[in-house]
């Protein structure tokens, strides 16, 4: 009979433990993810929650430093449409140029949301003085978490493209996939004609 007692305790710790963990977090209250070193040489950064934005929702406005000096927001943006591009690394960094260069005549900015610190978006534009993407860093990918680009699994940034319309109100949102410019290029010349 001992024994049956003993299995029946053992067996309600996870309960009991969950239960703890439940008070230590309660409904409503963002749980943090603690995020693995990367080879990118990120310190473990927690992050309160791993959000997603959708369609016809309001894009979170959010600040960086931008690569070009200061501080910008979403909102300042506000009156223009926007493409979110998501990603880290030179390749990304001249994809969201290109497609910079190409919806440009649309009338959309692009502002690249790099997992990068801000002296590497630097330099990468020292590099490219014409480039027409806006570098914005999100070096602790805080605002990677909020748009749902963020692997908390693996610790890092997924590519992403969220285009932004003139009112702040998300049209397009595709994270996960890295999409090509031509491909997001399409997504902007058919979210504003469809309108």
């Amino acid at each position: 009979m001992r024994s049956v007692w003993i299995v029946l305790a053992l067996l309600s710790l996870p309960v009991v433990a969950g239960a703890q963990g439940v008070d230590k977090y309660p409904a409503g209250t963002p749980v943090p993810v603690v995020r693995p070193y990367t080879e990118g040489g990120t310190l473990p950064v927690p992050h309160r929650s791993i959000g997603s934005v959708g369609v016809g929702e309001r894009a979170p406005d959010f600040e960086l430093e931008s690569a070009s000096g200061g501080k910008r927001h979403l909102s300042d943006w506000r009156g223009s449409w926007v493409a979110l591009w998501f990603g880290s690394r030179a390749p990304s960094i001249a994809a969201a140029d290109t497609l910079a260069r190409a919806v440009a005549p649309d009338g959309v900015a692009v502002l690249m949301i790099a997992a990068e610190r801000s002296g590497m978006l630097r330099g990468w534009l020292d590099r490219n003085p014409g480039a027409m993407v806006t570098l914005l860093s999100d070096a602790m990918r805080d605002i990677a978490c909020e748009y749902g680009a963020f692997d908390a699994t693996r610790g890092h940034s997924t590519p992403g493209f969220v285009l932004v319309d003139a009112d702040g109100v998300v049209r397009v949102a595709v994270v996960g996939v890295a999409l090509g410019a031509d491909d997001a290029r399409r997504m902007v010349q058919i979210a504003k004609t469809s309108l």
